[in-house]
């Protein structure tokens, strides 16, 4: 190995590692959280060898509580950084992590908590607290309660402690840095690294066990779009469900590039997010497409009647010069002229929404009307379409700018294999 990749690149948590080495002192992520997790209105930084460390302190602090590899360690809240720093220093101490949607109720919370035996869970909030506490007796293999939310009262009778009871464990603890040390040595690509719960056709939902093998695989697509360290995720979607976590926290990761963590679907915070973030990758869903398309023909509605028209004008040049483009047909110079005309129309348009810098976007997670990919290829922003599950960790399709068609999910990733039954149900292996 070299000296940017002491850990094993065959794996999430090596992978991270690796990266805090080669970027040390590049920011990674952006967040309105502060380093004692309160959130605020100043956008704060966190660099990879911030990371890091946080990283190794939240490992020595789970292997004091007596955390073994393979254990299930519960993080229940939004997007945050403390979010992401728990779910690595759990990946480090070689346990396997339980997302729980952060609007999960108290019932559902105690069926994944039971269920997996988890053995810890971090809680974000008071209501997060209170959900897990109305059914703590009946969670016989949890012994310990972590709030992330440093305003949030602690019990420790009760085995509710804070994010920095925790951290301080680790660093009391005698041996806890080398027992760290000798998981990360033994962590390999088969291990179980999450339990995703997902919902099933009957029954209660069941646990999807993926391994770091699992979300390697996802790497082959990231060639196609040329993602590099410079990149901006634009991070909305939820981590905790399975399509965020691999799209936006892994893929950002793995190239090395700056997370910007949204922790609010409100529009007035999308919009203003956008625009404070300017981001390059924007991975989404069907709804959200919508909520833009609906926030820029609001923003259009505003302007005078002339600029209305020509605005239109423009849409319809761009739609028709995308739909040729789309098809393989050769644009008239005529229509071309038009293009460039209508092109800098959009190119003001994209800067005032935030999309100005935009390259890669990506829709999953259900299907969209092929009118808002016309509406947004025309702009000059492509969509490319995917198809995935939990169960397949999660893409297993995806439209790119070398193979893109609309209505189309895309092409299988290498090595997967697909028909369609008798049914006309999707049959997937890989």
């Amino acid at each position: 190995m070299t000296n940017s990749q002491l850990y094993n690149e065959s794996t999430i948590i090596g992978c991270s590692l690796n990266r805090t080495i080669q970027y040390s002192d590049k920011v990674h992520i952006k967040s309105r959280y502060d380093r004692n997790g309160r959130r605020n209105d100043k956008l704060q930084s966190l660099t990879w060898s911030e990371l890091k460390s946080a990283t190794f302190s939240l490992a020595k602090g789970l292997i004091a509580l007596n955390v073994k590899p393979f254990d299930r360690v519960a993080v229940f809240g939004p997007n945050t950084p403390r979010w992401i720093t728990t779910v690595f220093g759990i990946l480090a101490a070689r346990a396997t992590f339980l997302p729980i949607y952060p609007t999960s109720k108290p019932d559902d919370v105690w069926w994944y908590l039971h269920d997996s035996s988890a053995k810890i869970v971090f809680v974000h909030s008071q209501e997060h607290l209170d959900s897990v506490l109305k059914n703590h007796k009946r969670l016989k293999s949890l012994n310990r309660i972590v709030v992330m939310d440093p305003d949030v009262e602690t019990d420790a009778k009760k085995g509710v402690i804070s994010f920095t009871d925790l951290i301080t464990c680790g660093e009391t603890a005698q041996n806890s840095l080398d027992t760290v040390k000798k998981r990360l040595e033994e962590v390999c690509e088969e291990d179980v690294v999450a339990v995703f719960y997902t919902s099933g056709t009957t029954g209660r939902p069941k646990g999807v066990m993926l391994t770091n093998k699992n979300f390697k695989s996802q790497l082959v697509v990231a060639k196609e779009f040329d993602f590099s360290p410079d990149d901006i995720w634009f991070a909305h979607l939820p981590l905790c469900h399975g399509f965020g976590f691999s799209a936006d926290l892994l893929n950002c990761g793995y190239q090395g590039g700056t997370l910007y963590i949204v922790d609010s679907l409100e529009p007035e915070i999308i919009r203003k997010s956008l625009h404070e973030c300017r981001p390059t990758v924007m991975v989404s869903v069907p709804r959200m497409w919508e909520k833009l398309y609906l926030q820029i023909q609001s923003m259009v509605k505003q302007r005078p009647r002339f600029v209305q028209n020509l605005i239109g004008w423009a849409l319809k040049v761009g739609r028709e010069s995308f739909i040729s483009k789309m098809e393989g047909r050769p644009i008239p110079i005529g229509l071309k002229i038009k293009a460039r005309l209508a092109g800098r129309i959009f190119k003001k348009m994209r800067k005032k929404g935030g999309l100005d810098r935009l390259r890669v976007c990506v829709t999953g997670g259900g299907p969209i009307h092929p009118d808002l990919l016309y509406f947004f290829g025309g702009m000059g922003i492509n969509i490319y379409q995917g198809y995935g599950l939990t169960e397949t960790s999660p893409v297993t399709h995806v439209c790119t700018p070398y193979a893109n068609k609309i209505g189309c999910i895309g092409k299988p990733l290498p090595d997967t294999e697909c028909r369609v039954d008798t049914s006309g149900e999707l049959l997937i292996r890989g």
